[in-house]
């Protein structure tokens, strides 16, 4: 009975063993490819779910702004090998959405010490102390020296353009998306709002101190740090109202949670939540959407080889690594969202940076710096950026080894072969594997980029630089615009036709007389250069009875001021200012006869006295002259004294 038994368990384990001898490898390499699938798999969802929010942020802010979408994640059947394409669909959607360049960089990229000046070397002494630029790399600066914002477009060596009549102690800038350029009026305490092209500056928000950090987010929220406040102030632009609220720091100097100390450069990411560069407190603090409770990020200690001293400017990359200007340090620190605290540039010359106050990325990496003892714009050109890591992949695997046993059980004996032992040991595989991001690889040909390298790369494939039709044409690396006759500017966006679009109001026609003139021919009821002034026909009509003259659109028309009077001009009157017209001048007449028959009267006595002397009154006067004279009748009335009494 017990031999059957034995003789089963020894032919399922030989059977086993004779599956894992076929192949002692088949086993390990098994192993490695399911742990490599894993691996995959693992990297794989983390980058779909990455997408995802990447998507959900954009249908965000489509919503935000009434209908502007993004990119369409498309993902095929093979999905794996198209991962690459739907990594960068969704960085290109999350970039067009903002205005400001959000990089991806890897652990190890790095950046070229020696820094060039822009634009070329220029020694123009802008005293800048914003700065912004843009995904289109157009660059903003704020130059205190005059007073204005001035720009440079992609590729443009001299200033494009300069925008804002005059600011006073200006700290920084933003723009959006539009174009629209957003700039602080530091010793106004007001922030102003101005349009490329247009003369029309505004107000959008005052404040109590002059703004030495601007941002706004994704639900056009503008953000404003106030360095002598210690507030951080905001203002929703949809709604703009004269009430702002206070998002971080109560106005006391401190470095508790609640406090600030000179608040400098702010960020807001795509959760909303405020980063601030808390410039006296030498920290970095982080507030939630709503929360007025600060959450330190990066302060003294966090590094033991890199510390802050008096952070300034401070900007996120695509993955939400905090890079940092350290005014005081005169340095670049990344923090990283692992905690890692890193010095990229001054690290070891510490005069390559003189005490920079604002950084900021085009969409090559490029850092670009400002500095309060700097001419001109510091650009540090990215080195090198490659995400060849080394991984290490530790496999758990099991291996059986056959022994003979002789086994003897009651005057029975037999032979078999059975696995009485087994083992397990651990193999590391060190395994060199890209990280599934997008790095766009070195191409023989520099005009070509892609995967494949199969892409255009010149400017004028890239992207519609040329304005109103202009044709674009490679020179090298830049490119130039041939503008259309009556364009000019670097992108031909400059309109210099005498006959622009709507430059007759009113449906009126433009004719083009020379290259430089032009004369409007108004539709009807229309006069003016432009058309602008309707033609009023109030200038030759009277109205009556004191009416008012009102012209329209072709005709005029006479508003009658008391209702006693209508008609075309107000001639008509009533019954009733009929017979009052009738009486009063039936008064007239009677009075004027009376003061007639007076008149008479007076000039008939005097020439009847003075040229016939004949008096009419002599009668009259003498008679009154002899009355004059007479004496008044006295009457006396006698009073007896001391009369006796009759008795």
């Amino acid at each position: 009975m017990i031999q059957p038994k034995i003789n089963r368990q020894v032919n399922q384990k030989s059977q086993s063993l004779k599956v894992n001898n076929t192949d002692p490898n088949a086993g390990i390499n098994q192993k490695i490819a399911e742990e490599l699938k894993l691996k995959q798999a693992t990297i794989r969802d983390a980058h779909e779910e990455r997408i995802r929010r990447q998507q959900s942020r954009m249908d965000q802010i489509a919503r935000i702004n009434s209908g502007r979408t993004g990119g369409a994640l498309r993902h095929s059947q093979t999905r794996e090998n198209n991962m690459y394409f739907i990594i960068i669909l969704s960085i290109i959607s999350g970039i067009t959405a903002l205005s400001y360049n959000l990089p991806k960089f890897c652990p190890n990229a790095t950046w070229y010490e020696n820094s060039t000046i822009f634009p070329n070397g220029s020694t123009n002494d802008y005293k800048a102390f914003g700065l912004f630029i843009n995904t289109n790399n157009t660059i903003y600066i704020n130059s205190q020296s005059d007073g204005k914002v001035i720009m440079w477009l992609r590729g443009a060596v001299t200033p494009t353009n300069t925008i804002f009549s005059y600011l006073v102690n200006a700290f920084s800038i933003f723009i959006t998306e539009t174009g629209i350029i957003y700039a602080d009026q530091g010793n106004d305490h007001q922030v102003m709002k101005a349009v490329i092209n247009s003369s029309n500056e505004t107000v959008v928000m005052n404040t109590t101190a002059a703004c030495t950090g601007l941002f706004i987010d994704t639900n056009n929220v503008l953000y404003c740090s106030m360095y002598s406040s210690n507030r951080v102030i905001a203002n929703s632009l949809n709604n703009i109202s004269s009430t702002v609220n206070t998002v971080a720091g109560n106005g006391y100097q401190d470095s508790n949670s609640m406090t600030l100390s000179g608040p400098h450069g702010i960020f807001v990411d795509d959760n909303f939540r405020l980063y601030v560069a808390d410039c006296n407190n030498n920290r970095i603090q982080r507030f939630d959407s709503g929360s007025l409770n600060g959450t330190t990020i990066v302060k003294n200690g966090t590094s033991t080889t890199v510390s802050l001293d008096q952070p300034t400017g401070i900007v996120l990359d695509a993955d939400g690594n905090l890079f940092i200007a350290d005014r005081g340090g005169n340095r670049i620190v990344r923090f990283e969202y692992n905690g890692t605290l890193l010095c990229i540039i001054g690290c070891t010359v510490n005069t390559i940076l003189k005490y920079p106050e604002t950084m900021s990325f085009d969409s090559n990496g490029n850092i670009y710096v400002t500095g309060r003892e700097n001419k001109g714009i510091q650009k540090f050109a990215l080195a090198t950026n490659s995400c060849n890591t080394p991984s290490i992949t530790t496999i758990l695997q099991s291996s059986t080894v056959p022994t003979n046993i002789q086994t003897t059980i009651t005057n029975q004996s037999y032979h078999s072969t059975e696995i009485m032992q087994s083992s397990l040991f651990v193999t590391t595989i060190h395994v060199t594997a890209p990280t599934l991001l997008f790095i766009a690889p070195t191409c023989s040909n520099q005009t070509y980029t892609g995967i494949h390298c199969n892409i255009s790369a010149t400017p004028c494939d890239l992207s519609n630089l040329c304005q109103n039709n202009a044709t674009c044409q490679n020179i090298n690396t830049t490119y130039r615009c041939n503008c259309l006759l009556g364009f000019n500017g670097t992108e031909c966006q400059f309109d210099q036709r005498p006959c622009q679009p709507n430059r007759c109001w009113n449906n009126g026609t433009c004719n083009k007389l020379t290259n430089e003139t032009f004369n409007c021919t108004c539709a009807s009821n229309w006069a003016g250069i432009y058309c602008e002034r309707m033609i009023n026909y109030c200038e030759n009509v009277s109205c009556e009875n004191e009416g008012v003259c009102r012209p329209l659109l072709g005709d005029y028309r006479c508003e009658c001021l008391d209702e006693n009077y209508s008609g075309r001009h107000c001639e008509i009157s009533s019954e009733s200012i009929l017979v009052h017209k009738i009486v009063s001048k039936l008064f007239a007449v009677i009075a004027i006869l009376a003061i007639a028959v007076v008149i008479a009267c007076v000039i008939i006595m005097d020439i009847l006295k003075y040229c016939f002397n004949i008096d009419p009154v002599r009668n009259y006067k003498s008679k009154s002259v002899q009355k004059k004279k007479r004496q008044r009748p006295v009457i006396i009335r006698h009073i007896y004294k001391n009369a006796r009494s009759i008795v």
